[in-house]
């Protein structure tokens, strides 16, 4: 029996990293003592969708979250 060693694609190599980089992010954030950005983050976001910048409010989400474009695009919606 042989057993083989397939990597990870690098695009899924990239969204685990901005998971971890997310998460990572908000670990120092509750450590420090500091309320999570969500808060912020979804005043951005009204405000975006308030100006019909759909688009830009999904991708705000993904950076912020480190979500999938699915995940972020059902947060906004």
């Amino acid at each position: 029996m042989a057993i083989f060693y397939i990597p990870p694609r690098k695009n899924e190599l990239k969204r685990w990293g901005k998971r971890v980089r997310h998460v990572e992010k908000l670990l120092k954030q509750t450590t420090q003592g500091i309320d999570l950005a969500e808060r912020d983050v979804d005043e951005v976001l009204l405000e975006l969708l308030q100006k019909g910048k759909t688009v830009e409010a999904v991708k705000r989400t993904r950076q912020e979250f480190g979500w999938s474009l699915l995940e972020a695009k059902q947060y906004v919606d």
